[in-house]
């Protein structure tokens, strides 16, 4: 292995911890869940590591609940007469800006907002 080759290496792993880091620094920075549905806000609040909540979403068929625990937001399994795919379950759980859960059939959204201000179209 060369010098040259040395150096790159450590180059490039230097800039993807740093990468890291900053990604990891900037997710705890000021987030906020916004819940909606049919385009409405119903909720709006900070996501911190220590807030835990259940928020429960009146739907046409059923009920959705929102689980909040350790800085992350996920959706608790609904039937499937309420979401027949459950697509939005799959989802997992979020905890960084920019991440959403969409429940299409009940037009439900949660999204994860920071201070980051994202201007684009992606095409």
């Amino acid at each position: 292995m060369q010098r040259g080759d040395r150096i790159l290496i450590f180059a490039l792993l230097f800039i993807g911890l740093a990468l890291f880091f900053w990604r990891t620094a900037s997710s705890a920075q000021l987030r906020k869940v916004v819940i909606a549905q049919n385009g409405v806000e119903l909720y709006r609040f900070t996501l911190t590591n220590d807030l835990q909540r259940t928020i429960s979403i009146e739907l046409p068929l059923g009920e959705a609940r929102v689980e909040v625990k350790g800085g992350r937001v996920w959706l608790q399994e609904m039937g499937k007469a309420i979401c027949p795919k459950g697509i939005c379950k799959h989802t997992g759980k979020i905890s960084h800006e920019g991440e959403a859960i969409i429940c299409v059939p009940n037009k439900l959204s949660v999204v994860i907002q920071g201070q980051k201000k994202i201007d684009g179209i992606a095409r």
